[in-house]
This record gives structure tokens, sequence and C-alpha cells, in this order.
């Protein structure tokens, strides 16, 4: 599978986007993007689709499911999250479940 990018029309993280970005992230990733939503987010988080699996790996030429959370909060928000699953684990605090919501 062939990795889908496309830059937002403008960049930095307060960046909110155009109309048109939300059409074309909408479309891409199958629910509704809006104001509301980070644009940069929704960029980063499509240049990984169609990178490989790999077991600790850490870049787009393989990548494990930590390290890809690692690389788009880093990216997006350039902060450094733990690397590991069971170090996420670990950081997390819990919440109650009427407090989550969905973005579909």
């Amino acid at each position: 599978m062939k990795a889908m990018s496309r830059k937002a029309s403008n960049s930095g993280k307060n960046y909110k986007g155009k109309e048109s970005d939300y059409k074309y992230y909408s479309q891409k990733l199958g629910f509704k993007v809006d104001e509301t939503c980070n644009i940069i987010l929704m960029q980063e988080s499509l240049s990984w689709i169609g990178v490989p699996y790999k077991f600790g790996g850490k870049n787009k030429s393989g990548v494990d499911c930590s390290a890809l959370v690692n690389n788009i909060y880093k990216t997006v928000y350039e902060k450094k999250s733990p690397r590991t699953v069971g170090e996420m684990f670990d950081k997390a605090s819990k919440i109650k479940k009427d407090r989550l919501w969905r973005i579909y």
C-alpha cells in the first residue's frame, strides 16, 4: 500500500486549516474533520498509512505500534512520549467512560 499524504496549506501546530483541508481529510479518514480537529495531526497520521509493521521498528521503513504513537506525538505536539506500551500504561491515568467522546 502506498503512503498517502497532503501538506496542509499552512504549517504550525496552531494551524486550523481551510475548508478544502477539512473536506480532503474527511474523505481520506472516513469521518468528519472540521475546525475542531487538528489538521497537522490528520496530515501526520495519513503520512504513516502504508508503512509496514515491524517489531521494534521506529521509522517509516517499518514501525511498531508504540513507535507510531511516539513519532506522531513528537511531530504534532513537539513532546516526547514513552517509547513502549508498558511505559505508556505506567504513565497513563484512568478516566471514566462517560468522559470519552467519539469522533464518528
